[in-house]
């Protein structure tokens, strides 16, 4: 079994999003929308191999690139979402 770049990267995101739910039960809200921050960035990074790969390889994925395309914009906007919260200092599941 070959480990891939987008192998790696999807578990890193699987664990700081884990990472990042614990911390927030635990009430430390902040961190946990700093965590968020740096999974949905990282998710956005996978998405966008993603988008280079089917490029490369055809159309024979399970995704099309503009699937992977809307992945990137809509992590790209989670991580800019959850940044913005925790610069400001707000936890991240607080209303």
């Amino acid at each position: 079994m070959d480990v891939t770049t987008r192998g790696v990267l999807a578990v890193i995101v699987v664990v700081l999003m884990t990472v990042s739910m614990v911390v927030s039960r635990r009430g430390r809200g902040t961190l946990a929308a700093w965590l968020l921050t740096l999974g949905f960035a990282v998710a956005a990074g996978w998405a966008g191999l993603g988008i280079l790969w089917t490029h490369q390889n055809g159309a024979e994925g399970a995704m099309t690139p503009q699937l992977y395309a809307s992945l990137a914009l809509t992590g790209l906007a989670f991580a800019l979402y959850f940044g913005v919260r925790a610069r400001a200092g707000e936890a991240a599941f607080d209303s």
